[in-house]
């Protein structure tokens, strides 16, 4: 299989009319659709983007799939608050798209907001999977991250997406 992020479903934004937050996303249709047609909604982790899950567009055509933007990727715009004012915001954007039936798919950072948002689909949400779901390196917010963390974040506002790896 060739690898191209050009058979990646254009980006597209949702700005929220209360928050005024801009949140980018990407969407594909199934090949057909019925009442029953499921979307998958993907949520990528840190250093992450809608781009990380090009190959489940590719695998999943007979669904519904999303795969959005966390604030500060993509084309999102950074967001007042945290994890879960951005649950709050995806919740708006998957209603927006008129999902009604959802698996949400959260790796790393993706699947702590995946289980902020969930409850807050309610019977919109037949499924949740969580890869790599942990706390991770996560530090009081007067607590000073650590230089690895901070050279690591160095590095990928220096390196483009080939080179970061």
């Amino acid at each position: 299989m060739t690898f191209s992020f050009e058979k990646l479903p254009d980006l597209q934004l949702f700005t929220n009319r209360k928050t005024e937050n801009t949140t980018s996303y990407r969407i594909q249709e199934p090949k057909c659709v019925n009442a029953e047609t499921q979307a998958l909604v993907f949520l990528h982790g840190f250093n992450g983007s809608s781009k990380s899950w090009y190959y489940q567009f590719i695998h999943f055509d007979t669904y519904k799939v999303v795969s959005i933007d966390a604030p500060g990727f993509g084309a999102s715009t950074m967001h007042q608050g945290g994890m879960s004012e951005f649950a709050d915001e995806v919740a708006q954007l998957l209603e927006h798209l008129g999902i009604t039936n959802a698996i949400i798919v959260g790796h790393s950072m993706g699947g702590m907001l995946a289980q902020l948002l969930a409850p807050r689909l309610s019977n919109k949400c037949s499924g949740l999977v969580l890869s790599c779901t942990h706390k991770g390196r996560a530090k009081p917010k007067n607590e000073p991250l650590s230089q690895e963390i901070r050279q690591r974040m160095t590095d990928r506002i220096n390196l483009n997406d080939e080179d970061f790896g």
